[in-house]
Formats: C-alpha cells, structure tokens, sequence
C-alpha cells in the first residue's frame, strides 16, 4: 500500500496528543543536497489514492486549540499533489490552506510534517521538488510564509531515515509513522512497513523493537504507554486498536469501515475524539473509539 510525521503525522497537545508524521511513498530517490541555507521551508502511511483532492496519502493532526489539520503528502517529482487543510467544526468541512512557494522555480512538493498551535500560526517541514528538506512557519493562516529552523521529528522524503531537528536516524526499515513522545523530545516511537514497532529514547542512536500490528498503517500515542493504530484485515478494511503497554500488545475497539475500496490511511486522537481516514471519507468517534459516524454528518 502506499501520511509522516503525517505525517501522521501528532502536534503535542498539552503534552499528550502528538502529530504522526508518516512516510511519502511514491516519489524519487531524494536529492543529497541539503535544504538552503536558514532553515527553509506532516505525511502519512498508505499512499493511496481518495476518491477526492489529490492522490497520494493523508495525514490528519491537532492544532493546540483542538482544530482538525488534513494534509495530502504529495510528491517531490510532481506539483499540486501536495495540499493542506483546517477543519474548525469537527471534520464536517474543511478549508484549504495556501503552501509557500520558494521562487519562481521552487515549490512546496511534499508536506512532511504540520505543528499548529491554531489556525493562524503553523509551522510545516516540507520537501521541494528535488526533495530538500525545509521548514516554513506562518502567522497568518498561510497568507504568508517564512523560513525557520526545523525542528522536532518527521520522516525523510523516501521513507528510509527520520529526522529530528538537523540530525537524522535510520531505524532499519521503511517509516510509515513517527511519534514524539511526552517524556522528552529524544524519545519517539516508529510504525515501520509490514507492521513492526520500534523506540528509542536517544534521538533514534539506538532502536528497540517494541511490539508488532500486521497490516498497521498509521498510529498515535497519547502517552509513553498508551496509544491507537489503524490497520487494514481481511475482514476489516479499517480496524482501530488500541495499546496500553507502548506497543507490545493490542486489543480491537472497533471495526470503523467494514468492507472499502480504499485502504485506511491516517489517524488522530485528542481526548475521546478520534478521527480515522478510510479513502476520501473521515470518519470520527466521540467516545474513544468505540462508535463511528462520517464526520461530514451532522448531529442535532
């Protein structure tokens, strides 16, 4: 199959909901230089094509206020594929939010990671479109956007390393997700391809493996302990399980999407609120994962 940082990639929420920054899968080998000079300029699992917006995989994350951020990873080897979105009502829509071009000749292509505290001031690490890596900072809703130094964890633009700040890690495997966690920022936890969860706590110079989710595409922890994965079963096209021992163990909440064309790509919790996108349909639950509606429905 084929999200970050979004990447899911998890903005840290009162120091317990956190961004997923997730893998982009389908692009090239990414350029050895690296990004310009002073900092410049979220991704997820799955890239696989939504019946809507563009193709490629979706992250979804919280602002620090609690808004819903969506963004479509994209690709370095082509323009408009890359998108980002708010949601300010619960997912029933969402706005588009304009990405930095760099120059006549440079564009935003991949969106690896989003940390917003609302819908004004966020930050994005994103790739161009010979996949250097920068990061760009907004305080006005993407009316305008300026350099700034990268920080905090995101996944490379081939999936191969994850970065945090300007040091990088290669944990051994294709990065599907990775997740900073509360205890300090040299700690994170990494869903690679096939399923198998691995940790560090010293900024990825060593990784211990964790636990295993066969056929996990994305997942979020709200503690060192405690957290959600989505995965696609045979008899589940979009499962949500949950982990109270850092990932050695899970258990099945809910069955979110029985049968699909699309596989699941991305997930976010914040509080009893959870959201998991299936395709191009987002789906949320109110009581920690145990009921699910689309969250384009009302509620009266």
């Amino acid at each position: 199959m084929r999200r970050i940082v979004v990447i899911v990639v998890a903005v840290l929420v009162a120091a317990e909901a956190f961004v997923a920054y997730k893998v982009i899968r389908d692009r090239p080998e990414a350029d050895a230089e690296p990004a310009a000079t002073g900092s410049p300029t979220k991704t997820t699992p799955a890239a696989t094509a939504t019946p809507e917006g563009p193709e490629g995989a979706v992250s979804l994350s919280f602002s620090e206020d609690g808004r819903l951020f969506r963004s479509w990873l994209g690709s370095c080897s082509e323009p408009g594929r890359a998108r980002l979105e708010i949601s300010g009502n619960g997912g029933q829509t969402f706005d588009e939010i304009a990405l930095p071009v760099l120059d006549e000749k440079t564009a935003v292509r991949a969106v690896l990671a989003v940390d917003a505290s609302d819908d004004q001031e966020i930050t994005i690490i994103a790739s161009d479109d010979r996949c250097r890596t920068g990061a760009y900072r907004t305080d006005d809703g993407g009316q305008a956007w300026d350099t700034a130094d990268v920080s905090g964890w995101y996944v490379s633009a081939d999936g191969s390393e994850v970065g945090i700040g300007d040091t990088s890690s290669e944990p051994g495997c294709v990065v599907q997700t990775v997740v900073p966690l509360p205890t300090n920022r040299q700690n994170a936890k990494v869903l690679c391809d096939g399923g198998t969860i691995i940790g560090t706590n010293d900024s990825g110079g060593e990784w211990t493996t964790l636990g295993e989710l066969p056929g996990a595409v994305d997942f979020t922890f709200t503690s060192l302990r405690d957290g959600m994965a989505v995965r696609e079963t045979d008899d589940c096209a979009a499962e949500v399980m949950d982990t109270a021992d850092a990932g050695g163990g899970w258990e099945s909440l809910a069955c979110v999407v029985e049968k699909s064309d699309f596989a699941p790509s991305a997930i976010a919790s914040r509080g009893d609120v959870v959201y998991v996108q299936v395709g191009g349909d987002l789906y949320r639950s109110e009581d920690g994962g145990h009921e699910w509606r689309n969250a384009e429905e009302r509620v009266e």
